[in-house]
């Protein structure tokens, strides 16, 4: 049984096996002033959706930094931001303990991809 998100990322199973996927939400693209995304800011992303919308989104890539949950999440985003960096492990903690070194230290700080 595999409990996902709508829409979400194939999966197929190994020969022989069977899965059954049942989402349980739906993601939804929600408006965002562009005045938001102007600023200097860190941004924690969790997923490529979230990455490429961010990416359609964001007037001004150059201010703004990027934490993302994984290599993929981070590749969606695409170039030209401040600073992009992967956390070492996919969990919020290590994403947190990021944004926290790059608002302490600034993106000279950050862990390198």
């Amino acid at each position: 049984l595999w409990l996902t998100c709508e829409p979400h990322s194939p999966l197929r199973p190994a020969n022989g096996q069977t899965l059954t996927t049942m989402s349980l939400y739906r993601s939804v693209a929600l408006p965002v002033a562009a005045e938001t995304l102007s600023r200097p800011a860190i941004a924690m992303l969790y997923s490529r959706a979230a990455a490429r919308q961010l990416a359609r989104l964001a007037p001004a890539r150059d201010r703004l930094h990027l934490v993302a949950i994984s290599a993929a999440v981070g590749d969606a985003a695409g170039a030209g931001w401040a600073s992009l960096t992967i956390a070492a492990q996919p969990q919020d903690a290590a994403m947190v303990a990021l944004a926290q070194r790059l608002c302490q230290n600034g993106p000279e700080a950050r862990e390198q991809r």
